[in-house]
């Protein structure tokens, strides 16, 4: 059984995440020089699309979880974050590592992208267990 409310609440939890990495305090500055972005000008098209789809995918990412902890049956947290970084790693991490060398670009930012999905998938499992 899904709890819809865990389910929101987990995703809720991913925004900070996003909003403290990609800030000033840890990534932002790389993150953007190895987008080529330039601070310094406006974005054109705004940020409210982005941020939608932010929350969007989080909910997705929270109803799998849950989805997946039920028709598992894990009911304990380590389990869980065992299987959530499992598949983080081999779902995530490795596709996108795999894409970027192809495309030339710089490792770095894998591992900057990559370490905040990771960090989602920790804290949505995290906040998915607490309301079992």
């Amino acid at each position: 059984m899904i709890n819809v409310t865990a389910m929101f609440a987990a995703a809720a939890a991913t925004v900070p995440v996003g909003a403290l990495w990609y800030s000033p305090v840890l990534f932002a500055k790389p993150w953007m020089k190895l987008n080529g972005i330039n601070p310094k000008k406006k974005a054109k098209c705004g940020y409210f699309l982005p941020f939608a789809a932010t929350f969007g995918t989080s909910i997705v990412l929270a109803f799998l979880l849950s989805l997946l902890f039920a028709l598992l049956k894990i009911t304990v947290l380590v389990d869980a974050w065992k299987i959530s970084t499992l598949l983080w790693f081999g779902l995530d991490f490795m596709p996108n590592l795999t894409r970027a060398l192809f495309a030339k670009k710089p490792v770095e930012l894998v591992l900057i992208d990559s370490g905040h999905s990771a960090t989602n998938i920790i804290v949505a499992t995290g906040v998915l267990m607490m309301w079992k």
